[in-house]
């Protein structure tokens, strides 16, 4: 049958494409040149140490892979492509479901050895009227997710689909329900309510069919197509208050289109402060980002070197701070340019291929091969950002928020009343084991302002929470944190205070057991030396082991009765507030001459 290869709109200020069905693409590309040029000596020598991640970077295309194309995929070792799967592709008239092109996407996927992200996005002109649109009738829902249940039942772990194909190796399948809800294209008039409740009842049906399928949010693009859509900023900050969506999906997804490389630096650090004030743990996955090299003068449109020079930059900078984000995937659009398709109007989003409409290797191939299969990249592997680690904003640019901002950064109607922070979990004492110790705070401003920090009475700087906190030097530390709204409105500061202690205590016995033993084993235990001349960690508990049984939490004043006669040992250490543990500990040995006093 044909295939259709139209997988989205773009909605980032250019014009997009309609949604429906594009003849089959056979244009053969080649990735013989490209190869050469990236392998080629001169560049391998130059490569530094850092690695990429061998399943960090995927594509995401227009349509399914060609088989020319899907064997390319595979010998580069591409980790995950990712493909539309719209209602209508394989039920367009009624009753008729069509898995034949779905089956041939699996084969390829699974003799070429790359994972599938399938995105669960549209709807079907018998059921709702239009393809591009949600289902919004108690029948058209039903008769939705009988097909998303019908296409995991196929494709998931255990399915029909592998079943009946036994020699193929089953290929992992992510499903992810739908595509840029925010903007308004694909889904009129969103609301987070509306979505989440969709997506409960999507994951759901995934799950009761294959539990552990991996379920991914919708990718959220930064800004909306129109004045129905929402920000990334407000439509998330408001996802994140909706009940059930942090338990529905596995995966948060976001959509990298943005001017420049510390764009989509931005579009990170903003979606990671709204997840962490709402507690939101999960990873992240960059299921779009990409730069067109043709089109109408745009942002986004940047001459072929800019945009591979752009390539190399974003991915660099997204592998090294995996950490900074739980960014455990991106995916670059596209991998071939399309022209435009029967009413379509020509713009960048279709110029971002790694090939041009001719299957000709752009230089962006040779960027991205660089971030596939674990090659050698540009750098020594450490996040540059500021703040490393901590997902503190990478410029000046402020968020960007709907009903508060014009879109150029700028504060629109910004409120003069001071805002409010407080501190919502911060450490006493910080030890040698303690694992990314953090002072974690919120504000009353939602991700309509920023917050400044001050760490024992140093300037104030641009921080965000968590704020991670460095184990360097024993000793006692202050953090103040204050808000500043969109105006500039600064509000009161606030406090967090703790203690560094990376010494363990020493264990000594103030009072050893009795050399012969009539039936108690009694003991007094304490520490040796003061370790701390301000915020010493003192001794949360102690830990016994009775001849060389398992440690045992006990008491200063140990008192036990013996339960053999003949030698014995007693070991103790302690362990203080700080979480250090005694590494040698205090032992002493007697003999047990009767069990009876």
């Amino acid at each position: 049958m044909g295939m259709p290869t139209s997988l989205r709109t773009d909605v980032r200020g250019g014009e997009g494409s309609v949604f429906g069905r594009r003849p089959v693409r056979t244009t053969v590309v080649t990735l013989l040149a490209a190869l050469v040029a990236l392998f080629s000596p001169a560049l391998v020598g130059a490569a530094r140490a850092a690695s990429a991640p061998t399943d960090f970077a995927g594509i995401s295309d227009w349509g399914w892979p060609t088989a020319t194309q899907a064997t390319q995929l595979g010998s580069e070792g591409v980790h995950t492509v990712r493909a539309g799967l719209p209602w209508d592709w394989v039920e367009h008239t009624q009753g008729i479901r069509q898995w034949g092109g779905v089956d041939d996407l699996m084969t390829k996927a699974a003799t070429n050895h790359y994972e599938l992200l399938m995105v669960l996005n549209g709807c079907t002109a018998w059921a709702c009227g239009q393809a591009r649109t949600e289902p919004t009738t108690p029948a058209a829902s039903a008769a939705y997710q009988d097909f998303v249940r019908d296409a995991v039942s196929r494709y998931g772990a255990g399915g029909t689909f592998w079943a009946s194909h036994p020699k193929l190796t089953p290929t992992p399948v992510s499903w992810q329900v739908w595509n840029e809800v925010n903007v308004g294209a694909d889904w009129p008039n969103p609301t987070a309510a509306a979505y989440a409740s969709f997506l409960v009842q999507t994951s759901a049906t995934i799950k009761g069919v294959d539990p552990a399928a991996r379920v991914v949010a919708s990718g959220l693009a930064e800004l909306p197509a129109d004045s129905t859509g929402a920000t990334m900023v407000d439509f998330l900050t408001a996802l994140e208050a909706q009940p059930g969506f942090r338990t529905a999906a596995d995966v948060v997804a976001l959509h990298g289109y943005a001017a420049n490389p510390a764009g989509t630096a931005r579009i990170l650090d903003n979606a990671k402060r709204i997840m962490l004030a709402a507690g939101d743990s999960r990873p992240i996955w960059m299921t779009e980002l990409g730069w067109g090299d043709g089109g109408p003068v745009h942002p986004f449109h940047v001459d072929t070197a800019t945009m591979a020079s752009y390539l190399s930059q974003a991915f660099t900078t997204m592998a090294t701070c995996q950490a900074r984000w739980g960014l455990q995937r991106a995916m670059w659009f596209s991998l071939q340019d399309i022209a435009p398709y029967g009413t379509e109007r020509d713009y960048w989003g279709m110029h971002t291929g790694l090939y041009d409409q001719a299957g000709n290797a752009k230089p962006a191939l040779a960027s991205f091969l660089q971030f596939v299969n674990g090659a050698q990249m540009p750098g020594d592997g450490t996040c540059t950002l500021p703040g490393g680690a901590n997902p503190a904003a990478t410029g000046s640019t402020p968020l960007i928020s709907g009903g508060g901002s014009n879109g150029s950064g700028s504060s629109v109607g910004a409120t003069s009343v001071a805002p409010r922070i407080s501190i919502t979990q911060a450490p006493k004492f910080i030890g040698a084991s303690t694992n990314a110790p953090r002072v974690d705070f919120v504000t009353d401003m939602g991700n309509a302002g920023n917050a400044q920090c001050s760490l024992d009475g140093g300037p104030w700087t641009l921080c965000a929470t968590p704020f991670m906190i460095p184990k360097e030097g024993e000793g006692t530390y202050t953090l103040s944190v204050r808000p500043v709204n969109a105006a500039g409105v600064i509000g009161a500061a606030v406090s967090a205070t703790w203690s560094v202690d990376l010494t363990p205590p020493s264990t000594v016995f103030t009072k050893t057991p009795k050399k012969l033993i009539r039936g108690i084993v009694a003991a007094r235990f304490g520490v040796k030396g003061q370790r701390l001349a301000v915020g010493q960690a003192a001794v949360a508990k102690y830990q016994c082991s009775l001849n060389g049984a398992g440690w045992k939490t006990c008491s200063a004043r140990y008192r036990v009765k013996a339960k053999k006669a003949g030698r014995g040992s007693l070991r103790v250490r302690a362990v203080d507030q700080a979480g250090n543990v005694d590494p040698k500990g205090a032992t002493a040995r007697f003999v047990v001459k009767s069990l009876r006093k």
